[in-house]
């Protein structure tokens, strides 16, 4: 469904980063399994609560009409870090929900690195990736996960190096909308250094 003409756009506030210095409802470390999300999170670990299955069926954004909310059947998110887009359909309901979204972003941060990609980059940012790669597996305390990650090599997430902590999602402006794509369609996922 096309946007409505002033396009406004309403972003489930799990998924939303706050304005101003306003805490996120979660602080979500990019290499955590979604299934390990708590609500809260940000706040303080003791009242955290675990995402309850409401919370991941809502619709993770919607075009507001006249006060209607007409919810999205497709978004795209970027990070400036990657260089690839990530598109994100609906798995389980006619729109993207929350879970689409936590779940797909988590997925598609796990996908190795092409060799093809790999070898086209700049010999900085391919010493980069390796530095990251090399620090991410550093983390991995057991020695068979540690060997998989190995196995699998360079991750998308490698890309992001320690700044992997999601805050929220905001709507893509100006030269951030992908081409191709209108307002309201596009989001940029805030990730900050992990502590």
């Amino acid at each position: 469904m096309p946007p409505p003409r002033s396009v406004q756009v309403w972003l489930d506030p799990i998924l939303a980063r706050p304005e101003g210095s306003a805490f996120p409802p979660l602080i979500w470390d990019l290499m955590v399994h979604p299934n390990n999300i708590r609500l809260g999170s940000a706040t303080g670990f003791s009242r955290a609560q675990v995402l309850s299955k409401p919370d991941l069926e809502r619709y993770a954004a919607a075009y507001v009409d006249n006060g209607a909310h007409v919810p999205l059947r497709t978004i795209t998110l970027r990070l400036h870090q990657l260089p690839r887009d990530i598109e994100i359909v609906p798995t389980t309901l006619p729109y993207v929900t929350v879970r689409d979204v936590l779940y797909e972003l988590y997925r598609t941060l796990r996908i190795s690195v092409e060799r093809g990609e790999y070898r086209d980059l700049p010999r900085r940012e391919r010493e980069a990736l390796q530095d990251a790669f090399r620090a991410r597996l550093a983390r991995v305390v057991d020695p068979f996960a540690r060997a998989e990650d190995e196995r699998y090599g360079i991750r998308r997430i490698d890309f992001l190096g320690d700044r992997r902590v999601f805050l929220g999602l905001l709507p893509a402006v100006g030269h951030d909308i992908p081409y191709g794509k209108r307002a309201g369609e596009a989001f940029m996922v805030d990730v900050v250094r992990a502590l």
